[in-house]
């Protein structure tokens, strides 16, 4: 007798279940369990340091030769209100911190790379704390400062060229702006 509403019991309500799992499996097949690209990209360097575009770049052939060849690239503005000598990054997801010697004045651009990143992986979120270290200059006096920041972008390999025409524009912009 119970074996007998046991069978009326999944006759009825099979539809049900078939129905679940096929929903199931065409949202996994369609992405949208892939929270992932529903996480936004940010990058924060400090007060005053913006930046403009910022890409994680990952290449698959650093995997066969054992090389690194990951890299983070930051196209930055200053907008500290003083001429930017030096700086840093340094990444808790990368091996090294560059110095990078500049003299970026109040408005411009530059660009900024960390290398040997590990975490990046194709098609996935790179995150990651950054100390972000810079010399400024104001009335002959160089003043070191020292922020905390954080980084946050889908990583992609190779970078796409809209990133170089992005970064080629503003190049352009700052020579119309300064030199004429």
């Amino acid at each position: 007798m119970r074996e007998n509403e046991a069978n009326k019991f999944w006759l009825i309500n099979g539809w049900i279940v078939i129905i679940i799992v096929c929903l199931t499996a065409s949202f996994y097949f369609l992405g949208i369990f892939e929270f992932i690209k529903y996480s936004t990209e940010e990058c924060m360097l400090g007060d005053g340091l913006v930046c403009k575009y910022y890409a994680a770049e990952t290449n698959s052939t650093g995997i066969s030769t054992g090389e690194n060849t990951d890299i983070v690239i930051f196209h930055i503005e200053n907008n500290l209100g003083q001429e930017l000598k030096s700086f840093s990054i340094l990444a808790t997801e990368c091996e090294q911190e560059s110095l990078k010697r500049i003299n970026v004045k109040e408005g411009d651009y530059f660009l900024y790379n960390i290398t040997n990143c590990k975490n990046i992986h194709p098609h996935r979120f790179f995150e990651s704390a950054l100390t972000v270290r810079y010399v400024t200059s104001s009335e002959e006096k160089n003043i070191s400062h020292l922020s905390q920041g954080r980084i946050n972008v889908h990583s992609i390999s190779p970078l796409p060229e809209n990133f170089q025409e992005k970064i080629a524009k503003d190049i352009r912009l700052w020579m119309q702006k300064n030199i004429g």
